[in-house]
């Protein structure tokens, strides 16, 4: 778990360790014993239901003649396609941690879950995505053949 929610979690199991195991009461206007642990209760599995969308959020990029398909999970549910007709250029570069691209201009869409790379694609229209990646040969070699594809019609 993260640090934020070992932070309200960590305060409310001392204050069980101190009210119920201890016996003295916690704070200044203290709450029951089973009160203290129903709160424990709901905030764990709160935290617990956040991990697990954070853990079960994916990315899933598709490129084959027709373009470029992708979707985030939790983010963007639907599809988004990208024709091959649209797409001016492509870079793929190595990212040092996951999240260090910020959205600094409105026409730039970044998503970014754990990979180790960085595949943007610019389009004619000036639009820029920007999608992490964990296999930068494939994406790189699927890229090539689409671009050539494109060229050639």
């Amino acid at each position: 778990m993260s640090i934020p929610m070992l932070g309200a979690l960590l305060p409310l199991a001392f204050g069980i360790y101190w009210q119920v195991g201890k016996g003295e009461q916690w704070g200044n206007k203290p709450m029951t014993d089973a009160g203290l642990i129903t709160v424990f209760i709901f905030t764990f599995i709160i935290c617990a239901v956040v991990v697990w969308i954070i853990l079960r959020a994916e990315i899933n990029i598709v490129i084959d003649d027709g373009g470029i398909r992708f979707r985030h999970s939790i983010i963007m549910p639907k599809w988004q396609t990208v024709g091959r007709d649209e797409i001016s250029n492509f870079t793929i570069a190595k990212t040092a941690f996951p999240f260090n691209r910020k959205n600094k201009y409105k026409n730039r869409i970044n998503i970014n879950i754990d990979g180790t790379h960085t595949f943007s694609i610019s389009l004619t229209n000036g639009k820029q995505y920007m999608l992490g990646i964990k296999n930068p040969e494939a994406v790189e070699w699927a890229m090539k053949r689409l671009m050539q594809k494109n060229e050639l019609a």
